[in-house]
């Protein structure tokens, strides 16, 4: 019976991985495309100290374009950061919750350390992935810092951009932390 609950428990842990692996991916996705067009933004706006008056229309399309765009996307990461949080705490605490009942079900029987082993590497993995996320945002956070305010919609969308950032920081931090304390509980049972 207790076999039959650690492989139930196994199983339940490595959908949860697959779960909030999914959900990085399309928060870094949309994080990296934020991080280019800031950058572009920021580019644009040195290139005002080079005369950007006398250059050609062209390039002052491209710096209209832009800036409609990032603001396009600021907006967006501001209407759905609330709800990719709530999915992104939801998983990790389902990750833990899981690994939680995996440790509880181990009797030390065949593959079982191993498979112990394999959901340490497997969490150890998840904190470096929210690491480089978590680095990603501080990315964002200095760009936003920087950011100058040549539009309405965009100094609107900058201040709540700013709020939510902080937010998804601290998130972050406390799933590197919760992460850390599991990883030594599985050392522990592991040893």
């Amino acid at each position: 019976m207790a076999q039959k609950s650690f492989k139930e428990a196994l199983k339940s842990s490595q959908l949860s991985l697959q779960q909030l692996s999914k959900l990085q991916k399309e928060a870094v996705l949309r994080i990296n495309e934020l991080k280019s067009q800031s950058k572009a933004y920021m580019e644009q706006v040195a290139n005002l100290d080079d005369g950007f008056e006398d250059s050609a229309k062209g390039d002052q399309e491209a710096f209209d374009e832009n800036i409609a765009k990032l603001t396009e996307n600021i907006v967006k990461f501001n209407q759905q950061i609330g709800q990719q949080q709530e999915a992104f705490s939801s998983a990790i605490s389902k990750l833990l919750d899981d690994l939680d009942e995996l440790s509880n079900h181990y009797q030390g029987l065949k593959g079982e350390m191993t498979d112990l082993m394999k959901c340490r590497k497997s969490l150890l993995f998840v904190e470096l992935s929210i690491r480089k996320y978590k680095a990603k945002i501080h990315s964002l956070q200095l760009m936003n810092n920087a950011l100058f305010s040549f539009s309405q919609e965009i100094q609107e969308a900058k201040a709540a951009y700013k709020e939510n950032l902080i937010k998804v920081s601290k998130l972050l931090s406390q799933a590197v932390e919760d992460c850390d304390i599991k990883i030594k509980e599985l050392e522990e049972i592991i040893a």
